[in-house]
């Protein structure tokens, strides 16, 4: 299938957290694997770690072992060692208002030399909440009892789709003027590891980069979004939905 989806890549500066989101295709896998209980696409090798195999035409399954804190690079920081601030146990009913204010009252204290100000204890027990808990300041810990049955669960309760809890920042993504080149491969696979771009002015080995992936208006079509609706499902446009 023609790649209808073209892409620009530019730096971006040091200081900005890189957010990366990736499409993932599935395969049917031969019989032969079937009765292994391992897939062609993915599988252990004689060292223990996972290799993949690429289709014709170079797309392989998503590698997703880098997600999470710093990569996966560096020890998660014991977050069990943050001293709690406030506690709170179930109630019946709505419990979004108050787990939001005791996240409120975590954020408005100074961080300690470590960069934490506290954790917020959720004590055993299922939180419903109809809505979306948003933490908007660094240093701070959500903190439950477990996954187990006498764990810590927040369900969601409304009908529509929402984030259950939303961790946010004040700024976003800044890029470095003249630094947007465009990708000039035809067809780039899904989990490409390198590409090619028409110039690498500007760039250097170990800069952040993010890449765009420009919607064009075939490529809405072939994935038939655009004929959803009515309100208020709408159909996408290409002005409208980049991917970053």
């Amino acid at each position: 299938m023609e790649n209808r989806f073209p892409s620009f890549l530019q730096r971006l500066t040091r200081s900005q957290l890189v957010l990366v989101l990736t499409g993932v295709f599935f395969l049917a896998a031969p019989a032969a694997f079937a009765g292994t209980n391992l897939s062609l696409w993915v599988f252990p090798g004689s060292s223990g770690r996972l290799l993949s195999s690429a289709d014709a035409l170079g797309n392989r399954i998503v590698d997703a072992s880098g997600v999470g804190y710093q990569s996966g690079l560096v020890s998660l920081p014991l977050a069990n060692s943050v001293p709690v601030r406030t506690n709170l146990s179930p109630v019946a009913g709505d419990n979004c208002v108050r787990i939001q204010n005791a996240i409120n009252y975590v954020q408005s204290l100074p961080p300690d030399t470590n960069g934490f100000r506290g954790a917020v204890l959720l004590n055993a027990g299922e939180y419903a909440l109809s809505n979306t808990i948003s933490i908007t300041a660094s240093g701070v810990v959500l903190r439950g009892v477990g996954s187990g049955t006498n764990g810590t669960v927040l369900r969601a309760t409304a009908a529509n789709q929402y984030s259950l809890v939303k961790i946010t920042g004040s700024s976003s993504a800044a890029t470095v003027s003249g630094t947007t080149h465009a990708i000039t491969n035809r067809y780039v696979p899904v989990g490409a590891r390198s590409f090619q771009v028409d110039s690498t002015s500007g760039l250097a080995a170990g800069d952040h980069v993010f890449v765009r992936r420009i919607a064009t208006t075939e490529w809405i079509q072939d994935l038939g979004m655009d004929l959803l609706g009515p309100s208020p499902v709408y159909p996408w446009s290409p002005g409208s939905y980049m991917i970053d």
